[in-house]
Formats: structure tokens, sequence, C-alpha cells
């Protein structure tokens, strides 16, 4: 699998924080958010990274890394985009296999082996996102293909579905990543909703997840690990 994380955006809705540190490098308890993404992976057998830059570019490239892994940048001008982002990082790619992403603002204590092994079952997926339950989020599905994405239903859609929220981690295929052709990915999601070959892998473990986009997450994020790091499964706290 190629590993891609998304770090090139702005961090607008986490300004002062992200004012002169770009919003993967924020330290939560005294390790950046990229070292916990570096560290899921790392756990599950995989070393090798692209990262997406722009905003403060610079940052990244004197960024010292914890972990013995290997780091490509794939520096754009300007942000381009979760999907043009992945779009432009192509030639970094290994051709012959799958891509995961995951963006970079994201705490997940995720054994992503269990996701790798989900997606390789599947016959010819396009894509699999990791979801969570949630009364509220913008995903549905059932029997683990997904059947609507912020409210644009599939033809296969029904109202009992159950919803889920997308937790920022997914695959896709390289057939996939030939047919994004937007600044977000998730508008080539959508065009293809009635493929039924989106796949969704449920995550009903209550593992710990965390967007830090914002003020508030960033403070509650750092307030639930020192009072819970305990029950951590896969990433390590650093005091």
């Amino acid at each position: 699998m190629n590993i891609f994380i998304l770090g090139a955006g702005l961090g607008t809705r986490l300004k002062p924080i992200t004012n002169h540190t770009p919003k993967p490098l924020i330290k939560i308890l005294n390790k950046e958010m990229i070292n916990y993404n570096f560290e899921l992976f790392y756990k599950g057998g995989y070393k090798d990274f692209i990262v997406n830059i722009a905003y403060l570019k610079e940052k990244f490239l004197n960024f010292k890394p914890e972990l013995d892994v290997n780091i490509k940048f794939s520096i754009e001008d300007k942000p381009l985009g979760t999907g043009g982002g992945v779009k432009y990082a192509k030639k970094y790619f290994k051709k012959n296999e799958d891509i995961i992403i995951m963006n970079g603002d994201i705490l997940y204590d995720f054994k992503i082996s269990n996701l790798i092994d989900f997606y390789n079952k599947q016959t010819n997926p396009l894509t699999t996102m990791v979801l969570k339950p949630s009364k509220t989020g913008n995903v549905t599905a059932r029997n683990n293909i997904i059947t609507s994405i912020r409210e644009i239903k599939s033809k296969n859609y029904k109202e009992t579905d159950k919803k889920y929220q997308f937790t920022g981690l997914h695959i896709i295929s390289q057939k996939f990543l030939n047919l994004i052709d937007n600044f977000c990915i998730i508008d080539t999601y959508i065009k293809n909703l009635n493929t039924n070959k989106l796949f969704a892998f449920i995550e009903n473990d209550n593992l710990y997840w965390s967007d830090i986009g914002t003020i508030d997450s960033y403070y509650n994020t750092t307030n639930y690990l020192i009072e819970n790091y305990t029950k951590l499964k896969v990433l390590t706290i650093k005091f």
C-alpha cells in the first residue's frame, strides 16, 4: 500500500496555533500530530510515506520524525485540496499498489491491518471509507456499502440505512485515483455512489478518534489523553 498523509491545509480554524506551525506539526502532549499518524502505520509494518505540503512547507522540510520512517514530500505551490493533492502526488505512488489516505489533523487509535484485511476481501473495490456510528453523521451505509454522502443518495439508498461519520481515513484504488477530477475528493466519491464499489469499514469498537480541526477540539483531545492514555491500544503518549 502507498501511504499518503494530507498536510497542506492552512489550519484556519486553529489560528493562532497555526500562525507559525502547520496543523500536522502541532504538538499534542509533546508529540507532533504527524508522529502519531506515523506510529499508527509503523506498528502495522509501514515505513514509507508521502506527505503533501504547501502552507509553511519549510517547517516540514526541517522536521525530524521520531520513528525510523522514510518521507517523500509532494510540494504544492498552494493547497490543491484533497482531490487535487492526491492527483498531484501520483508521481510518487507505486503504480501496482493502492493508496491509504489519512487526514493530517486527525488522531486515531486504530489498528491499520484491520482496514487493509477488510479492503483486500472486497471484490474490485473503488474505495473503502473508515466510518464510525453517529446519529448526526452525513454518510449512510448498508451491508458495508456506502449509500449516501452529504445527503446525496445512491439508487440503492433506503431510509433505514444507518448514519456514520467519516473518520478521514480511507483507501482508494488506482482506478479511483484516475477518476479524481475535483479539488475535493468527496466530489468523486459522490459521482461514483451508484457503482456499489464504495465500501464502508464500520469501526464499532469505540476506539479513540479526534479531529483536531478547532481550538476546542485541540484542548479537548489534550485533556482526554492526559486522563485516558492508559486506554490507548496502538498510540503512545509522550509527556
